[in-house]
Parts: structure tokens; C-alpha cells; sequence
């Protein structure tokens, strides 16, 4: 069968790019956030631009995703590290699932009891700088009516003016607690078998400078 050339030279060229480039649909690396300059000040949540996930290993078969829909707090960038601060507010009542069922028992004493401790906060009390784009951040998690210590990497990741005339910065963290370190989770062990005993949160705020 003879082939011709008009059409084997795309061919060939289509067929070598995943090896030239380590995969057809490979992204550009990210560049480290420019905010070694941003300016000094407090920093308050934008809840409608901002977002607080979470996810759990279900029947150690998939992770589940959820979601809380209102966040507040702040951000202090001092002149140093040291003075600066990070407080984090997340009413338990905004948590959704999509699906009002299993938002109730989310919320109610198996897990969240969401009557009784209407608010999961977190307070830093010190901050490290790691690299201009990296704080390491200690503070404590108040959930279900328990605090621990929690140290997490906080990604400053940027910062501009905005077509709604302020300025902002961005702030983003991800880290796991233990579900038991909360009273998290099913009273009986056949049902607590369906879930994972860690829980990941996923927190990404904008923030409007004050």
C-alpha cells in the first residue's frame, strides 16, 4: 500500500510529540509568585472569591469531595514574619455535599454537631517565612469543641490590583487532620469502616487589602 507524504509527515510529527515533550497535553511549569513587595497590612477574606474544601476516602474505594460555602477571617502581612498573622472563621452550617440528606447527618452528632459548635476557627501564633511565596504557619484548630496545635504551609500565591479598584493577595493551604482527633465519625465500627479516619482540607482565599 503506498502512503502519501502529505499525510505521513503530520503523522509522523503528531506521533513524536508526547516523546519530545513528555506528553501531548504537558502544562508550562508554574513560576513562584512575585510577592516580595506586597504591601504591608490587614488582609480581609472575600468569601465569595475564596473557597474551603474537603475530601475522605469513602469505603476505601474513591475519595469524596465536599464543600463549605461561607469563610471569613484575615490575613496580617507585618513587616516581618513575626508580626504577621493568619485567622481563618468557617461556619459549620455552610458545609454542602449535594445532598440535603447527608448534609443533615454531616451535621448533626455523628460528626459536626453543628448546633452545639457552630464554628470551626483557626488562630495562628507564629509565622515562619520558608521562601518569599511560602509561609510555615502555627496556630490552633478549634472543631466539634476541641482545639489542637495545627502547623501548615500557607503559599502566598500572588497579588495585584483589581478592575474593583483594591488590592489584593492571595493565600492557599492543604493539610490533613485526623478525624478521631475531633470526635469525627460513626459510633458503630461497621459504618465507621466506610470512611477514612484523615480528612484533607483544601483552603484558597482572596483577600482585599484594608
Amino acid at each position: 500500500m503506498k502512503l502519501e507524504a502529505t499525510w505521513l509527515a503530520p503523522a509522523l510529527l503528531l506521533a513524536a510529540l508526547p516523546f519530545a515533550r513528555g506528553g501531548l497535553f504537558t502544562a508550562a511549569p508554574q513560576e513562584p509568585a512575585d510577592v516580595a513587595a506586597t504591601p504591608g497590612g490587614t488582609y480581609e477574606v472575600d468569601p465569595i472569591r475564596s473557597s474551603v474544601l474537603f475530601k475522605v476516602r469513602h469505603a476505601d474505594v474513591s475519595w469524596f469531595y465536599g464543600t463549605f460555602e461561607d469563610v471569613s477571617g484575615a490575613v496580617t502581612v507585618g513587616a516581618t514574619p513575626a508580626e504577621s498573622s493568619v485567622t481563618v472563621e468557617v461556619p459549620v452550617a455552610s458545609l454542602r455535599t449535594r445532598d440535603a440528606e447527608r448534609d443533615e447527618h454531616l451535621l448533626g452528632p455523628d460528626f459536626l454537631v453543628a448546633r452545639e459548635f457552630p464554628t470551626v476557627r483557626f488562630a495562628s501564633t507564629a509565622v515562619e517565612e520558608l521562601r518569599p511565596d511560602l509561609w510555615r504557619v502555627a496556630g490552633t484548630l478549634e472543631l466539634r469543641g476541641r482545639s489542637r496545635p495545627l502547623e501548615i504551609e500557607v503559599a502566598r500565591t500572588g497579588q495585584g490590583s483589581t478592575w474593583l479598584a483594591d488590592f489584593r493577595a492571595g493565600f492557599e493551604t492543604r493539610f490533613t487532620i485526623g478525624a478521631e482527633d475531633f470526635g469525627l465519625g460513626y459510633a458503630t465500627k461497621m459504618d465507621a469502616s466506610m470512611l477514612g479516619r484523615e480528612i484533607e482540607l483544601i483552603v484558597a482565599l482572596e483577600c482585599v487589602r484594608r
